[in-house]
């Protein structure tokens, strides 16, 4: 840029001075051609004076001699004297074949760029005196050359105050904006180095427009890192409560597969049961058929209904178990949707802090666009930065659709398990009443020992309530196999459930290492 600065410089005055010169030599040109036509006028009126009295005279021969002296004084190329019948009285130099004819009047009868041919008339004697003067511009040019070479000496030294005065006030401000850019093109992205030009006119300007940018990107930059500091605190708050909730989630897995044992057990209880209650049914039916052996009967019913009793106790114990556990995995589920709900809650937070990234992205790379070529490699950095809100904002997406599929599984498995506890309820109770039968059946067996006469009325009543009976226990063994296959599909749904939190938890991971790769790009910026 000197170059072409000192090059336009000497250029621009070079074309300056020729054009001064050339307007200087075509005046210089007209005035000298007026001053010889002045001159050669007054000369060729005191020699055509001269000359008209010698006419007069008669003295042909003087006048060619005062003709050839007063030639050589005004230092004519020629001079001749006639009149219109005798023009060639007298004749000095080399005329050439100019016509010479006599006009009444004192003009320029010839004017070129090297002659000018003055005739002077003598209205008296009617003879005219004609002088040619050559035009010699040598002292013009002379001149002329002498004022060009002082005005080059004159141009050079201007080329060498302005070249100076324009690198101070124009290139070395420029110089600093470019040294500038290309340190932070390079990777000097040290923000809080300022230009710090104080002058007043465009390039202070500049320079102070360099400072505000540069003063914006480092607030920029601050609130990049501030906002980066806060994603990561909140991904480390999200990563251990993904941890808890895993822990929680095994802790529901183990409770259901508990469930699901005992639904197991109780199925089988119950069938035990169901085969006793089907004895007791036949024991009742030899009563009615064999009277003589009611004794026996009776003796074998209250054995069976003392073991059904105890069955029955076992088995109420076990639905008791089992309703307690349930209500174990009921709490557990809906503890497990209150931490989905602060999941939600803080993927919302992180969205927002994904959003504001981009949004200050867009900033950082506006405001590198404006700075043109020099803010390219900041623009590199600010689309990175970009990029990397893009995918953690494509990151919480899934998470947040995990996390409903989480809820709804939740709500689900609570509307199931709900279902299996009022199954439970409803097997209690039945069992409650069996084992409430089974204890009639001993008292009314204990009873037929001692009255046996009424045997058969005591049979039909034992035979209605066995029917009664086994109803019933078909009904617990429907209710059992129902609980158990609830059990198994809770057991299903929370290994699903523990499938999606795996799921959870490994994009956790993910936007973790996304957020940790923009804290290092983010680094570079030094504010």
């Amino acid at each position: 840029m000197k170059k072409k600065i000192a090059f336009t410089a000497i250029a621009g005055l070079t074309v300056l001075l020729i054009t001064l010169h050339a307007m200087r030599f075509y005046e210089g040109s007209g005035s000298l051609r007026d001053n010889i036509i002045k001159k050669t006028v007054a000369n060729a009126k005191l020699l055509g004076g001269t000359a008209e009295g010698l006419l007069l005279e008669e003295s042909y021969d003087a006048i060619q001699t005062r003709l050839e002296d007063g030639a050589e004084i005004i230092d004519a190329n020629a001079v001749v004297f006639g009149t219109e019948f005798e023009p060639d009285i007298a004749i000095v130099g080399e005329y050439d074949s100019f016509e010479r004819v006599v006009i009444p009047a004192d003009t320029v009868v010839y004017s070129d760029a090297d002659f000018i041919i003055y005739q002077k008339y003598f209205e008296e004697s009617g003879s005219a005196l004609w002088v040619k003067v050559e035009v010699s511009y040598k002292e013009i040019i002379r001149t002329e050359l002498r004022f060009f070479w002082l005005g080059l000496i004159g141009v050079c030294v201007m080329t060498v105050i302005i070249y100076f005065t324009l690198n101070r006030i124009v290139v070395e401000p420029i110089l600093l904006v470019t040294h500038r850019l290309k340190g932070i093109a390079v990777g000097d992205t040290d923000l809080s180095k300022r230009l710090l030009i104080q002058s007043q006119d465009e390039m202070g300007n500049l320079g102070g427009a360099f400072d505000q940018l540069m003063q914006h990107l480092q607030v920029l930059a601050q609130n990049i890192v501030g906002t980066s500091n806060q994603i990561s605190q909140e991904m480390t708050t999200l990563k251990a409560s993904s941890d808890d909730v895993n822990n929680i989630t095994m802790e529901i897995v183990r409770t259901v597969q508990e469930i699901s044992r005992g639904a197991s057990q109780q199925s089988e209880e119950t069938e035990n049961i169901l085969r006793v209650s089907e004895n007791v049914f036949q024991l009742a039916e030899h009563v009615f058929q064999s009277a003589s052996e009611a004794q026996t009967v009776a003796g074998m019913v209250s054995k069976s209904a003392f073991s059904g009793r105890q069955s029955i106790e076992e088995m109420r114990n076990k639905v008791t178990t089992i309703s307690e556990v349930n209500q174990l995995a009921v709490a557990s589920v809906l503890e497990l949707s209150e931490k989905s709900q602060q999941i939600s809650t803080i993927v919302e937070t992180i969205e927002h802090i994904s959003r504001q990234v981009n949004l200050l992205a867009l900033n950082a790379a506006i405001e590198a666009a404006r700075a043109g070529e020099y803010g390219r490699g900041f623009g590199v950095v600010a689309e990175e930065i970009r990029k990397l809100a893009g995918q953690t904002d494509s990151a919480t997406n899934q998470i947040v659709s995990i996390i409903e599929e989480i809820e709804k599984t939740s709500s689900e498995t609570v509307e199931q398990t709900e279902e299996v506890s009022k199954k439970v309820s409803e097997g209690e109770m039945v069992i409650r009443s069996s084992s409430a039968i089974f204890e009639n059946i001993a008292n009314e067996t204990d009873r037929s020992a001692g009255a046996i006469q009424s045997i058969s009325q005591i049979a039909s009543q034992q035979k209605e309530m066995v029917t009664k009976l086994v109803k019933m226990v078909e009904g617990i063994a429907t209710v059992a196999e129902s609980n158990a296959a609830g059990s198994q599909e809770v057991a299903a749904s929370t290994e699903e459930q523990t499938a999606s939190i795996e799921e959870i938890a490994a994009n956790i991971q993910e936007v973790f290492y996304r957020v940790n790769e923009l804290l290092e790009l983010i680094g570079r910026l030094k504010s």
